[in-house]
């Protein structure tokens, strides 16, 4: 089963506030210029902008609950997602994942996985763990992932061929 593309859209427009950069990693089907739909966006973004006081101190929210997602055993399977340009890695913030990154971190520097943290309660422990660990991670609320993989669990390592942990 792919992943749903909104899924994926998801991860990349929430990423604007992490990552300074966008990386496609799936595509379906023929594309289309974005050109007119970044003009309206930027439009709309310049207006808000206006009614932002720059003296105020401003907080991105980190916290995200998946209902769907729990921390917990996962069974190695295979997958056949060549759509998958890069592989993704889920992790909570929980002693099985923080356990699991301990062992996987620099494998998944490696790899240059993309990470989704879910089950976080702020971002004091969303720096706490990217500091730690050195790794860029999206914080989503994971559960559209898991319904289109049909994953239950996490920490989790998703590719083109194979989800493990």
């Amino acid at each position: 089963m792919a992943p749903n593309i909104a899924t994926i859209t998801c991860l990349l427009v929430v990423s604007g506030p992490v990552f300074a950069f966008t990386k496609i990693i799936a595509t379906v089907g023929p594309t289309t210029d974005i050109k007119p739909y970044m003009q309206v966006i930027q439009g709309s973004q310049s207006q808000r902008s206006k009614s932002l006081d720059p003296k105020k101190s401003y907080r991105f929210s980190y916290k995200t609950d998946s209902k769907e997602l729990t921390p917990g055993i996962v069974k190695t399977r295979k997958i056949n997602n060549p759509m998958l340009k890069e592989p993704i890695f889920i992790v909570g913030d929980d002693d099985l994942s923080m356990k699991w990154l301990d062992k996987y971190a620099s494998k998944l520097k490696t790899i240059k996985a993309i990470g989704v943290i879910v089950n976080i309660k702020d971002s004091n422990d969303y720096h706490k763990i990217t500091n730690k660990y050195g790794l860029p991670l999206l914080s989503v609320n994971g559960d559209g992932i898991a319904k289109s993989l049909g994953i239950r669990h996490y920490p989790v390592l998703i590719g083109q061929h194979v989800i493990e942990q």
